[in-house]
């Protein structure tokens, strides 16, 4: 890798940016309620990305620092290619310029940006900050990275899809000096900080550059053997790897340094510690095209790997590198990668991915249709809502019962089976909710995605309500409210209250049964006489919170051309 994506990455990291206006969450409006503080639930929608070999997509490190028009313009012709995830890098010597002090702007507008069009991302996560080491590759405080790659996690919980542990490790460029059992001390913190944040998340480990022991690079065999020796086994959901070699194609490069045969060597240690049912991704691949190296033979070797890497056991996804020539023409190779020259006109290369993608598209999606999303993205929503509901319900009956034994003097009996009567009703107002909610139809362009809404449809009502457990009476699954009956609470009988002058009304509830497939049952425990039931009120989960920022507007970059980077 060369000088000149470090000094991308600088750019990227120290140069000033425009401002990017962010898209708005996309909110389902709420199910008629008579709860009056229910309130609509934030949504975003994610794509979850497929680890077969047939998902395709593009690597493009400039994401992270356009301006608003040239995203969107850059991320409008990759999705016109039929892509539909994205790996991009997210600089932390930017993000966390200052130790503890996060800007998000940039990464809020990248992420929304993406969403509002189905593409899924891949984060890498590197460029060590000033204040923790040399700046871009110096080593650093493992807590201190896994603290920043926490934050990310939970911040964007559920919206990035997976997290790659640095870019290239096994270059000085990127990580001076190479050393594996230092990588593995880290990869191992932000593998627990991740999944404490984001248990969905994907942790790719490696993401390791294809070359030969020298005094500046490590060869990825080599590295893997020594970060498995380290412990790294257990620390990790896939490898990456990116297999460059301008001068030959990938299924004619079998000598013995060639990435080919280090794929087969590094899948050969990952069998020996236990992982061969894991992945290698390979996040970067692509050819230049100045000098000796022409569009014809890009379009050839990209169109060579990718049908290669079909046939490839352990094959992952597959992101090639990179959108648009920072200048075309330029004798510098990085300049050159492009699937389209500076001015969006469209290399060979561009029309060869988007018709290998339309080909394998059926075999294998590379993410979840926009149907597919939004079901899931309506299940989180019903449960929520089916939440907040039961919260408002029991609370409602409580001060309910807090208000007829302070006006009328009511048995703690009394007030206790009013409230277990509310659970129940609250339980079945829940259920009620959540089937109106997961009933409402979701708009697909495809059959796939109608299928895909249905299932998530049929689920939604099985979790979406809070459990109200007790055991039946032989006579009623439903307590019924009554102002003179007698309860044995914990052993102790209560006596029978008489209300002096004031009568309380003798209230009838009306038997509501709850389907089994649509809540779990609630009922309550009962002796041989009435017992005194209990309700559980179960909060709505609390907003994800974000962490501090000088700047909490989502915004763009200044680089108004991608720069041709290794996940840097």
């Amino acid at each position: 890798m060369s000088s000149t994506r470090v000094a991308a990455l600088c750019a990227t990291a120290i140069l000033g940016f425009g401002t990017v206006s962010s898209a708005p969450f996309l909110t389902i409006p709420p199910v008629a309620s008579v709860i009056s503080q229910a309130s609509p639930v934030p949504i975003r929608l994610v794509a979850v990305i497929d680890q077969s070999s047939t998902t395709i997509g593009i690597a493009d490190s400039s994401l992270y620092g356009l301006d608003s028009a040239t995203l969107d313009t850059t991320l409008d012709h990759i999705a016109s290619l039929g892509v539909t995830s994205v790996r991009v890098a997210i600089p932390w010597m930017s993000v966390e310029a200052r130790e503890g002090t996060y800007d998000w702007t940039q990464l809020d507008a990248l992420v929304s940006a993406a969403q509002s069009r189905g593409i899924s991302i891949v984060a890498t996560l590197t460029g060590t900050p000033s204040w923790a080491g040399n700046i871009i590759n110096g080593h650093f405080d493992p807590d201190e990275y896994a603290d920043f790659v926490s934050a990310v996690a939970t911040r964007y919980e559920n919206e990035i899809s997976g997290y790659e542990i640095w870019n290239e490790p096994n270059a000085a460029l990127f990580y001076n000096p190479i050393d594996p059992t230092s990588y593995a001390a880290f990869l191992k913190d932000a593998y627990s900080a991740i999944k404490a944040a984001d248990p969905n998340a994907l942790v790719i480990a490696g993401v390791l550059g294809a070359t030969t022991t020298t005094g500046a690079a490590l060869d990825p065999v080599t590295f893997v053997q020594e970060m498995y020796a380290a412990g790294a086994a257990g620390y990790f959901d896939a490898l990456s790897f990116h297999p460059y070699q301008f001068s030959e194609e990938y299924s004619e490069n079998d000598h013995a340094d060639s990435p080919a045969s280090q794929v087969t060597a590094i899948q050969a240690l990952m069998a020996q510690y236990g992982d061969a049912a894991k992945k290698i991704w390979i996040t970067e691949y692509g050819e230049p095209t100045t000098g000796s190296y022409t569009q014809a033979q890009q379009a050839a070797f990209i169109q060579d790997f990718i049908e290669a890497w079909q046939n490839q056991t352990g094959a992952g996804p597959i992101y090639i590198y990179t959108t648009r020539d920072t200048d075309t023409g330029s004798s510098n190779v990085e300049d050159n990668f492009g699937l389209y020259e500076t001015d969006w006109t469209p290399k060979p290369a561009a029309q060869v991915l988007a018709d290998l993608i339309a080909q394998y598209s059926g075999s294998g999606s590379a993410t979840q249709d926009l149907g597919q999303a939004l079901a899931t993205a309506l299940q989180q929503w019903v449960t929520q809502l089916a939440q907040s509901q039961l919260a408002a319900i029991q609370q409602l009956w409580q001060d309910l019962a807090s208000a007829l034994q302070s006006m009328f003097g009511v048995s703690a009996t009394t007030t206790t089976q009013t409230v277990a009567t509310a659970a129940a009703l609250s339980t079945a107002a829940g259920a009620i909710a959540a089937t109106s909610a997961a009933a409402t139809p979701v708009a697909t362009t495809s059959a796939a995605s109608t299928s895909a809404a249905a299932s998530t449809t049929s689920t939604t009502t099985e979790s979406s309500v809070p459990t109200t457990t007790a055991a039946a009476s032989t006579t009623s699954a439903a307590p019924t409210a009554s102002s003179s009956s007698s309860a044995t609470t914990t052993g102790t009988t209560a006596p029978e209250t008489t209300v002096p002058e004031t009568t309380v009304p003798e209230t009838t509830v009306p038997a509501t049964t709850v389907p089994e497939t649509s809540a779990p049952a609630s009922s309550a425990t009962a002796s041989s006489a009435t017992s005194a039931p209990t309700a559980d009120a179960t909060p709505s989960a609390a907003d994800k919170s974000s962490a501090t920022s000088e700047t909490t507007s989502s915004a763009g970059g200044s680089a108004t051309v991608p720069t041709a980077s290794s996940a840097s």
